[in-house]
Protein backbone atom coordinates (compact mmCIF):
# COMPACT_ATOMS: atom_id res chain seq x y z
CA UNK A 1 0.00 0.00 0.00
CA UNK A 2 2.75 2.62 0.49
CA UNK A 3 3.62 2.75 -3.33
CA UNK A 4 -0.10 3.62 -3.54
CA UNK A 5 -0.29 6.14 -0.65
CA UNK A 6 3.22 7.68 -2.39
CA UNK A 7 1.94 8.27 -6.11
CA UNK A 8 -1.74 9.91 -4.55
CA UNK A 9 0.55 12.72 -3.42
CA UNK A 10 2.24 14.04 -5.90
CA UNK A 11 3.26 12.77 -9.66
CA UNK A 12 6.50 12.15 -9.93
CA UNK A 13 8.61 13.32 -12.55
CA UNK A 14 11.87 10.89 -12.62
CA UNK A 15 8.58 8.24 -13.06
CA UNK A 16 7.62 9.52 -16.36
CA UNK A 17 11.49 10.17 -16.93
CA UNK A 18 11.80 6.81 -16.72
CA UNK A 19 9.21 5.78 -18.81
CA UNK A 20 10.25 8.16 -21.53
CA UNK A 21 13.16 6.90 -21.74
CA UNK A 22 12.58 3.41 -21.80
CA UNK A 23 10.43 3.65 -24.83
CA UNK A 24 13.02 6.30 -26.74
CA UNK A 25 15.21 3.15 -26.30
CA UNK A 26 12.77 0.85 -27.45
CA UNK A 27 11.49 3.07 -30.67
CA UNK A 28 15.91 3.32 -30.88
CA UNK A 29 16.33 -0.78 -30.81
CA UNK A 30 13.35 -0.93 -33.66
CA UNK A 31 15.25 1.40 -35.98
CA UNK A 32 17.15 -0.83 -37.66
CA UNK A 33 19.48 1.35 -40.10
CA UNK A 34 22.55 2.90 -39.13
CA UNK A 35 21.64 1.43 -35.75
CA UNK A 36 24.00 -2.09 -35.23
CA UNK A 37 26.14 -1.35 -32.20
CA UNK A 38 23.96 0.82 -30.85
CA UNK A 39 20.69 -2.16 -30.86
CA UNK A 40 22.76 -4.34 -29.11
CA UNK A 41 22.82 -2.06 -26.18
CA UNK A 42 19.70 -0.54 -25.77
CA UNK A 43 18.07 -3.99 -26.24
CA UNK A 44 19.63 -5.48 -22.97
CA UNK A 45 17.84 -3.53 -20.91
CA UNK A 46 14.68 -1.30 -22.42
CA UNK A 47 12.24 -3.67 -21.83
CA UNK A 48 13.36 -4.85 -18.07
CA UNK A 49 13.35 -1.15 -17.60
CA UNK A 50 10.29 -0.43 -18.18
CA UNK A 51 8.48 -2.89 -16.74
CA UNK A 52 10.45 -1.33 -13.77
CA UNK A 53 8.65 1.71 -13.78
CA UNK A 54 5.57 0.26 -14.15
CA UNK A 55 5.98 -1.38 -11.26
CA UNK A 56 7.06 1.54 -9.45
CA UNK A 57 3.39 2.91 -10.55
CA UNK A 58 1.56 -0.17 -9.87
CA UNK A 59 -1.39 -0.26 -7.49
CA UNK A 60 -2.69 -2.36 -5.35
CA UNK A 61 -6.66 -3.13 -6.09
CA UNK A 62 -7.83 -6.20 -5.18
CA UNK A 63 -8.90 -6.41 -1.35
CA UNK A 64 -11.64 -9.46 -1.63
CA UNK A 65 -11.87 -11.92 -4.19
CA UNK A 66 -15.39 -10.45 -5.23
CA UNK A 67 -13.35 -7.47 -6.83
CA UNK A 68 -11.08 -9.43 -9.07
CA UNK A 69 -13.27 -9.57 -12.19
CA UNK A 70 -13.75 -5.50 -11.89
CA UNK A 71 -9.97 -6.25 -11.88
CA UNK A 72 -9.55 -8.28 -15.01
CA UNK A 73 -12.60 -5.81 -16.98
CA UNK A 74 -10.36 -3.29 -16.18
CA UNK A 75 -7.04 -4.67 -17.61
CA UNK A 76 -9.31 -6.28 -20.52
CA UNK A 77 -10.07 -2.91 -21.48
CA UNK A 78 -6.50 -1.16 -20.51
CA UNK A 79 -4.80 -3.88 -22.94
CA UNK A 80 -6.64 -6.57 -24.28
CA UNK A 81 -9.05 -4.55 -26.83
CA UNK A 82 -6.45 -1.85 -27.92
CA UNK A 83 -4.35 -5.10 -28.71
CA UNK A 84 -7.23 -6.79 -30.83
CA UNK A 85 -8.53 -3.48 -32.49
CA UNK A 86 -4.51 -2.47 -33.47
CA UNK A 87 -3.96 -6.49 -34.23
CA UNK A 88 -6.82 -6.62 -37.06
CA UNK A 89 -6.05 -3.14 -38.62
CA UNK A 90 -2.70 -4.50 -38.85
CA UNK A 91 -3.38 -7.87 -40.34
CA UNK A 92 -6.84 -7.75 -41.11
CA UNK A 93 -9.68 -10.27 -40.36
CA UNK A 94 -9.49 -13.72 -41.09
CA UNK A 95 -10.74 -16.83 -39.42
CA UNK A 96 -6.93 -17.81 -39.34
CA UNK A 97 -5.86 -14.85 -38.28
CA UNK A 98 -8.60 -14.49 -35.03
CA UNK A 99 -6.72 -17.80 -33.91
CA UNK A 100 -3.49 -16.73 -34.54
CA UNK A 101 -3.71 -13.16 -32.53
CA UNK A 102 -6.17 -14.58 -30.07
CA UNK A 103 -2.80 -16.94 -29.62
CA UNK A 104 -1.22 -13.58 -28.35
CA UNK A 105 2.69 -14.22 -28.90
CA UNK A 106 5.43 -12.91 -30.86
CA UNK A 107 5.93 -15.26 -33.48
CA UNK A 108 1.78 -15.63 -33.73
CA UNK A 109 1.39 -12.16 -34.86
CA UNK A 110 4.12 -12.75 -37.21
CA UNK A 111 2.21 -15.25 -38.88
CA UNK A 112 -0.89 -13.20 -38.76
CA UNK A 113 0.96 -10.51 -41.04
CA UNK A 114 0.29 -8.08 -37.78
CA UNK A 115 2.08 -5.85 -35.85
CA UNK A 116 4.97 -7.68 -34.00
CA UNK A 117 4.64 -5.07 -31.30
CA UNK A 118 1.89 -5.49 -29.97
CA UNK A 119 3.17 -8.83 -28.09
CA UNK A 120 3.67 -6.56 -25.37
CA UNK A 121 -0.02 -6.00 -24.65
CA UNK A 122 -0.88 -9.78 -24.01
CA UNK A 123 2.30 -9.33 -22.27
CA UNK A 124 1.68 -6.54 -19.77
CA UNK A 125 -1.72 -8.14 -19.08
CA UNK A 126 -0.44 -11.51 -18.10
CA UNK A 127 1.92 -9.37 -15.89
CA UNK A 128 -0.41 -7.65 -13.91
CA UNK A 129 -2.63 -10.67 -13.50
CA UNK A 130 0.17 -12.36 -11.98
CA UNK A 131 1.24 -9.56 -9.87
CA UNK A 132 -1.88 -8.47 -8.57
CA UNK A 133 -3.00 -12.71 -7.24
CA UNK A 134 0.95 -12.49 -5.61
CA UNK A 135 -0.17 -9.35 -3.75
CA UNK A 136 -3.82 -10.52 -2.85
CA UNK A 137 -2.36 -14.33 -1.80
CA UNK A 138 0.52 -12.04 0.52
CA UNK A 139 -1.69 -8.94 1.91
CA UNK A 140 -2.34 -10.25 5.36
CA UNK A 141 1.42 -11.98 5.98
CA UNK A 142 3.20 -9.13 7.98
CA UNK A 143 6.23 -9.59 5.76
CA UNK A 144 4.48 -9.06 2.52
CA UNK A 145 7.98 -7.95 0.47
CA UNK A 146 10.02 -10.36 1.59
CA UNK A 147 6.58 -12.97 -0.33
CA UNK A 148 7.37 -11.29 -3.37
CA UNK A 149 10.49 -10.67 -2.95
CA UNK A 150 10.82 -15.07 -3.24
CA UNK A 151 8.30 -14.74 -5.79
CA UNK A 152 10.53 -12.31 -7.70
CA UNK A 153 13.83 -15.04 -7.19
CA UNK A 154 11.89 -18.03 -8.46
CA UNK A 155 10.59 -16.41 -11.83
CA UNK A 156 14.12 -15.07 -12.44
CA UNK A 157 15.32 -18.53 -12.31
CA UNK A 158 12.86 -20.46 -13.57
CA UNK A 159 12.82 -17.72 -16.77
CA UNK A 160 16.23 -19.75 -17.56
CA UNK A 161 14.26 -22.97 -17.86
CA UNK A 162 11.41 -22.27 -20.20
CA UNK A 163 11.58 -23.80 -23.01
CA UNK A 164 11.38 -21.92 -25.96
CA UNK A 165 8.22 -22.95 -28.23
CA UNK A 166 8.12 -22.26 -31.81
CA UNK A 167 4.92 -20.32 -32.34
CA UNK A 168 6.31 -19.13 -28.64
CA UNK A 169 3.82 -19.46 -25.24
CA UNK A 170 -0.01 -18.37 -25.47
CA UNK A 171 -0.13 -14.56 -24.49
CA UNK A 172 3.61 -14.15 -23.50
CA UNK A 173 3.66 -16.70 -21.03
CA UNK A 174 7.39 -17.51 -20.57
CA UNK A 175 8.04 -13.82 -21.41
CA UNK A 176 5.66 -12.42 -18.33
CA UNK A 177 7.15 -14.56 -15.94
CA UNK A 178 10.44 -12.84 -15.85
CA UNK A 179 8.60 -9.31 -16.48
CA UNK A 180 6.31 -9.95 -13.84
CA UNK A 181 10.40 -10.11 -11.53
CA UNK A 182 10.80 -6.83 -13.53
CA UNK A 183 7.69 -5.32 -11.82
CA UNK A 184 8.00 -6.32 -8.51
CA UNK A 185 11.68 -5.20 -8.19
CA UNK A 186 10.02 -1.77 -9.25
CA UNK A 187 7.20 -2.23 -7.10
CA UNK A 188 9.24 -3.14 -3.85
CA UNK A 189 12.56 -0.70 -4.65
CA UNK A 190 9.92 2.56 -5.26
CA UNK A 191 9.39 3.69 -1.60
CA UNK A 192 13.61 3.44 -1.27
CA UNK A 193 14.17 5.41 -4.36
CA UNK A 194 11.64 7.91 -2.87
CA UNK A 195 13.99 8.04 0.18
CA UNK A 196 16.96 8.89 -2.03
CA UNK A 197 15.07 11.75 -3.86
CA UNK A 198 14.37 12.85 -0.61
CA UNK A 199 17.55 13.12 0.57
CA UNK A 200 19.28 14.23 -2.58
CA UNK A 201 17.46 17.24 -1.91
CA UNK A 202 19.37 18.19 1.39
CA UNK A 203 22.65 16.35 1.12
CA UNK A 204 24.73 17.26 -1.98
CA UNK A 205 27.00 13.81 -1.12
CA UNK A 206 23.80 11.66 -2.76
CA UNK A 207 24.14 13.77 -5.94
CA UNK A 208 27.37 12.62 -6.22
CA UNK A 209 27.00 9.00 -5.08
CA UNK A 210 24.36 8.90 -7.59
CA UNK A 211 27.13 10.21 -9.81
CA UNK A 212 29.33 7.71 -9.11
CA UNK A 213 27.13 4.94 -9.34
CA UNK A 214 25.79 6.58 -12.70
CA UNK A 215 29.20 5.74 -14.36
CA UNK A 216 29.63 2.30 -12.84
CA UNK A 217 26.24 1.25 -14.20
CA UNK A 218 26.78 2.80 -17.46
CA UNK A 219 30.22 0.56 -17.61
CA UNK A 220 28.73 -2.07 -16.64
CA UNK A 221 26.27 -2.33 -19.56
CA UNK A 222 29.10 -2.63 -22.06
CA UNK A 223 28.78 -6.63 -21.11
CA UNK A 224 26.07 -6.56 -23.62
CA UNK A 225 28.46 -6.83 -26.08
CA UNK A 226 29.41 -10.09 -25.03
CA UNK A 227 26.19 -10.94 -25.10
CA UNK A 228 26.28 -11.53 -28.65
CA UNK A 229 25.97 -15.23 -29.22
CA UNK A 230 22.25 -15.46 -29.92
CA UNK A 231 20.17 -15.57 -33.31
CA UNK A 232 20.46 -11.58 -34.60
CA UNK A 233 23.54 -10.78 -32.20
CA UNK A 234 20.92 -8.74 -29.47
CA UNK A 235 18.88 -9.44 -26.76
CA UNK A 236 14.80 -10.18 -28.19
CA UNK A 237 12.89 -9.96 -24.74
CA UNK A 238 9.82 -10.52 -27.11
CA UNK A 239 11.27 -14.38 -27.99
CA UNK A 240 12.33 -14.63 -24.71
CA UNK A 241 16.07 -14.70 -26.69
CA UNK A 242 18.78 -14.01 -23.73
CA UNK A 243 21.38 -14.85 -25.03
CA UNK A 244 23.55 -16.07 -22.31
CA UNK A 245 21.59 -15.52 -19.25
CA UNK A 246 23.78 -14.43 -15.95
CA UNK A 247 25.09 -11.62 -18.82
CA UNK A 248 21.76 -10.81 -19.46
CA UNK A 249 19.97 -9.94 -15.80
CA UNK A 250 23.65 -8.02 -15.09
CA UNK A 251 23.18 -5.67 -18.08
CA UNK A 252 19.10 -5.70 -17.01
CA UNK A 253 20.00 -4.51 -13.67
CA UNK A 254 22.41 -2.21 -14.85
CA UNK A 255 20.74 -0.60 -17.27
CA UNK A 256 17.65 0.01 -14.97
CA UNK A 257 20.16 1.31 -12.47
CA UNK A 258 21.36 3.35 -14.98
CA UNK A 259 18.80 5.42 -16.66
CA UNK A 260 17.01 5.23 -13.08
CA UNK A 261 19.81 7.55 -11.35
CA UNK A 262 20.31 9.89 -14.56
CA UNK A 263 16.61 10.39 -14.30
CA UNK A 264 16.39 11.31 -10.41
CA UNK A 265 19.42 13.51 -11.44
CA UNK A 266 17.54 14.83 -14.23
CA UNK A 267 14.92 15.86 -11.77
CA UNK A 268 17.33 18.91 -10.58
CA UNK A 269 17.05 19.99 -14.34
CA UNK A 270 14.25 23.24 -14.13
CA UNK A 271 13.41 23.61 -17.71
CA UNK A 272 9.38 23.32 -17.60
CA UNK A 273 9.67 22.46 -21.95
CA UNK A 274 11.89 19.88 -21.39
CA UNK A 275 9.80 18.67 -18.27
CA UNK A 276 6.20 19.26 -20.23
CA UNK A 277 8.02 17.46 -23.10
CA UNK A 278 9.37 14.32 -21.24
CA UNK A 279 5.94 13.68 -18.98
CA UNK A 280 4.07 13.59 -22.12
CA UNK A 281 6.21 10.90 -23.81
CA UNK A 282 5.83 9.32 -20.51
CA UNK A 283 2.46 9.26 -19.72
CA UNK A 284 1.72 8.17 -23.87
CA UNK A 285 4.07 4.85 -24.22
CA UNK A 286 1.41 2.67 -25.47
CA UNK A 287 0.23 4.42 -28.47
CA UNK A 288 4.58 5.01 -28.90
CA UNK A 289 4.67 1.27 -28.87
CA UNK A 290 1.79 0.52 -31.19
CA UNK A 291 2.94 3.24 -33.54
CA UNK A 292 6.17 3.44 -33.84
CA UNK A 293 7.49 0.96 -36.43
CA UNK A 294 5.00 1.98 -39.25
CA UNK A 295 6.69 5.66 -39.21
CA UNK A 296 10.08 4.00 -38.78
CA UNK A 297 9.40 1.81 -41.82
CA UNK A 298 8.36 5.31 -43.99
CA UNK A 299 11.30 7.65 -42.21
CA UNK A 300 14.42 4.74 -42.79
CA UNK A 301 14.12 4.55 -47.19
CA UNK A 302 13.73 8.43 -47.18
CA UNK A 303 16.47 9.04 -45.18
CA UNK A 304 18.34 7.09 -47.41
CA UNK A 305 16.65 8.42 -50.62
CA UNK A 306 18.07 12.17 -49.66
CA UNK A 307 21.42 10.54 -49.01
CA UNK A 308 21.16 11.20 -44.97
CA UNK A 309 23.46 8.73 -43.36
CA UNK A 310 24.89 7.87 -39.60
CA UNK A 311 23.69 9.28 -36.29
CA UNK A 312 22.43 12.49 -37.92
CA UNK A 313 20.02 10.37 -39.46
CA UNK A 314 19.19 7.94 -36.37
CA UNK A 315 18.43 11.02 -34.95
CA UNK A 316 16.14 12.22 -37.16
CA UNK A 317 14.35 8.86 -37.08
CA UNK A 318 13.69 8.85 -33.89
CA UNK A 319 12.08 12.44 -33.31
CA UNK A 320 10.30 12.55 -36.31
CA UNK A 321 8.98 9.07 -35.12
CA UNK A 322 8.47 10.09 -31.54
CA UNK A 323 6.48 13.35 -32.65
CA UNK A 324 4.23 12.03 -34.67
CA UNK A 325 3.30 9.07 -32.80
CA UNK A 326 2.83 11.92 -30.12
CA UNK A 327 0.36 13.90 -32.56
CA UNK A 328 -1.88 10.48 -33.02
CA UNK A 329 -1.69 10.07 -29.33
CA UNK A 330 -3.71 13.38 -29.13
CA UNK A 331 -5.80 12.61 -31.77
CA UNK A 332 -6.57 9.10 -29.78
CA UNK A 333 -6.56 9.78 -26.58
CA UNK A 334 -9.77 12.60 -27.38
CA UNK A 335 -11.74 11.14 -29.86
CA UNK A 336 -11.10 7.03 -30.32
CA UNK A 337 -9.75 6.25 -25.99
CA UNK A 338 -10.75 2.85 -26.72
CA UNK A 339 -7.34 2.38 -28.85
CA UNK A 340 -5.76 3.45 -26.43
CA UNK A 341 -6.79 1.75 -23.34
CA UNK A 342 -8.12 4.50 -21.81
CA UNK A 343 -11.93 3.57 -22.55
CA UNK A 344 -13.99 4.34 -19.53
CA UNK A 345 -14.84 0.82 -17.43
CA UNK A 346 -17.95 -0.07 -16.18
CA UNK A 347 -16.84 -0.94 -12.43
CA UNK A 348 -16.38 0.08 -8.96
CA UNK A 349 -13.48 -0.09 -6.46
CA UNK A 350 -10.98 -0.17 -9.13
CA UNK A 351 -7.80 2.13 -9.13
CA UNK A 352 -6.60 4.05 -12.38
CA UNK A 353 -4.95 2.41 -14.86
CA UNK A 354 -0.99 1.97 -14.36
Amino acid sequence: MENQNIIKKERIAFIDYIKAFAIILVVLSHINAYNENLKIWTMSFSIPLFFIAHGMVYKWRVKKLSQFGEFLNKKFVAFLIPYAVWAFIYAGYSPENVVKIAYGSHESLSLAGSLTSLWFLPCIFTVDVIFEIILFISAKLKNQNIFILIFTILALTITAFIPHLSKGWPFELDVAVQCFAFTSIGYLVFPKIKSIREKAEKDKFVLLILGMVTVISAALTSLAYKNVSMPGGYVMSAEARYGFYPIYLICAAAGSVLFICICLLLEKVKIKSFQKLMAFIGQNTMMIFILQKPFIHLMQPLCKRINLNGIIALILILAVTIALCLIASVFVNAYIPVLSGRGKVPCKNVGDRS
